[in-house]
This record gives structure tokens, sequence and C-alpha cells, in this order.
């Protein structure tokens, strides 16, 4: 019990101070100031890498088009592909909401792999479909499409702050409702468990990487497009793997936390708590089966409930600080 008051204080602290200062999550965009010390360094290193890898990007689409062949293809593709492994390791919103939603919910190893590659599916289908449905179909010029493409930026951003407060109304409460069927119950991890993880994905990933959209206006442009979505979905695939890792940073964040205050996490204690969860359904089957039902599901200890209010503030200061800075650019 004291270790879990002296985390819960410790962890509502860190809260003030990112609220205080939200360049803590890794958010820095324009205009708010550079980080300071050795983490400021690190972000100006992978800053400038970028903007040399777009350039590299730039010059292998023009070899492309120039009838480079095969080669200038594969190199197009793979210079994509560490564009979007360095993208996501860098500054944005992505890394704090993925490894803030996984330190705020249990989760099993391989929903932090299924996060990232929703995350990335996402972004690169919102930058094909943005691309190949406003400026093939509609022929927009590059400077509407994007101005588009910012339009789904604050979307984002709005549903980032929406995700954040939903997570600390759950750990206020102690609940979160779900509308799902007694087989569910059965089966920890179900359908709730997608539907979050699908929620997070749309919220995160609607926003389209903008070096993805560039390569993919300039091979329109050239009359190369598939050239662009294969760029486009390497470039995601290199997304997802920075993001994998930074998931599973939350989740082993998380297992530790929970470990050091004496709680286990929701899969351990659902294994060693499965009598009682069967007891509990046959009661269900007693009183009707076959049916959805709008059911409350408490959300562990206090330790649970704090990293849950922490990682929702966390998620919504970021959400808020990048719509605001949106707003006034």
């Amino acid at each position: 019990m004291v270790r879990t008051a002296i985390l819960a204080a410790g962890l509502l602290l860190a809260a003030g101070a990112a609220l205080a200062n939200p360049l803590l999550p890794g958010a820095t965009p324009e205009g708010l100031g550079p980080l300071p010390g050795p983490l400021g360094d690190l972000v100006a290193w992978i800053n400038g890498l970028q903007r040399s890898l777009h350039r590299g990007l730039t010059v292998d689409a023009g070899a492309v088009r120039d009838g480079g062949g095969l080669a200038a293809i594969a190199s197009l593709i793979g210079l994509s592909f560490v564009y979007g492994v360095v993208h996501a390791a860098g500054p944005g919103h992505g890394k704090a909401v993925v490894s803030s939603y996984f330190l705020g919910r249990d989760a099993r190893w391989s929903r932090g792999a299924a996060a990232a590659g929703l995350v990335a599916g996402v972004q690169a289908l919102t930058g094909i479909l943005a691309v190949g449905l406003l400026a093939a179909l509609f022929g927009f010029r590059q400077v509407e499409v994007m101005r588009h493409a910012t339009l789904l930026e604050t979307v984002s951003f709005g549903l980032i702050v929406a995700l954040g407060l939903v997570m600390v109304w759950g750990a206020l409460t102690g609940r979160e409702i779900h509308l799902h069927s007694h087989a569910h119950d059965r089966a920890h991890g179900g359908a709730g468990d997608w539907r979050g993880l699908f929620g997070m994905a749309l919220a995160v990933g609607i926003r389209p990487c903008t070096g993805g959209l560039l390569v993919l206006l300039f091979c329109l442009a050239n009359g190369i497009f598939l050239v662009g979505v294969a760029a486009n979905l390497a470039m995601g695939l290199g997304v997802a793997i920075s993001l994998c890792l930074i998931g599973f940073a939350g989740i082993g964040a998380r297992r530790a936390v929970l470990h050091f205050a004496g709680e286990r996490h929701g899969h351990t204690h659902h294994a060693a708590c499965g009598h009682d969860h069967h007891d509990h359904h046959h009661d269900h089957h007693h009183h009707g089966h076959g049916h959805d039902d709008a059911h409350h599901h408490h959300h562990g200890g206090v330790a649970a409930r704090v990293l849950r209010g922490v990682a929702g503030l966390l998620i919504a200061a970021v959400g808020a600080l990048f719509l605001l800075a949106s707003a006034t650019a």
C-alpha cells in the first residue's frame, strides 16, 4: 500500500510536469522552442537526417522519372523505408500517443505490434487516397492537396485530445463501457481491445506523412504514380517498425511500474482468477445469453488507474499542443 501511494504521488507529479511542459512526451512543433541539453541535440540530429533523406528521395524519384529503371525504383523504395524508420523516431505526436496509450492500458506484446501496423497502415492509406482522389480524380494542385492534408491533421489532433480525455475519465471512474456479447466476456483481449486499437490508430494515422505526400505528388505529376504508391507503402513499413518498438517500451514500462506497485498486469490477473470469471459467466448464463449488453469493466488497482490517468493526460496534452500550434501557424 505504501509503495502504491508513493507511486501514485510520483506519477501525478510527472503528469503535472508534463502538462506544464508538454515537450516531455517528445512533441516539438515549430515555434515552441528547442528541447534543452542532449535531448535537443538528438532531436536536431534526427531532423537533419530527415532533411538529408528527403533530399535523397527527391533525387531518386527524379532518377525514376528520367528512366533509371529498376535500380532507381529499388533505390527509391529502399530509401523510403529508411525514411519511415527515421521519421517515426523523430519529433512528432505519433510516438508520444502510442507509448502513452500502452502505458495506460493493459496489453499483450502482440497488441503493441498490431497497433504499430494499424497506425502505419492508416497513415499510408490516407496519403495514397488523398493524392489519388484529390489530385488524380479531381485535378487538385499540389498546394490544394497539402491544404486538405492540413485539415486531416487538425482532425487527427482533435481525436487525440478526445482519446486522452476518455482515458482520464476511465481512470477517474474506474470503469469503461463496452458494447459486446457474453462471448466476448469469455475471451479477454477480444473485440473491445481491438476497437480501442483501431480508434487510436485512426486518431494518429489519419494525418498523412508530409514526406509521403510529396513523393506521391511528384510521382503522379511524372506519370509514375504506382512507383510512388510502392514507396509510400515501404515508408509505412519503416514507420511500423519504429512504432512497434515504441509500443513495446510503453507495455514494458507499464508492467515494470505495476510490478513495483505490487499489482499484477491484467492478463496474469485474469489467468489467476479464471475460476471467478467462470462463475461470473455461469451466473450470466442463468440470466440470459446470446444478446449484446452494455457492461462496465473495472480497471485494476490504484497504480493501474493512476497510470491510465497519467497516460490520458499526456495524450490529451500532446493533442492540444499540436492543435494549438496548427491553429496559430
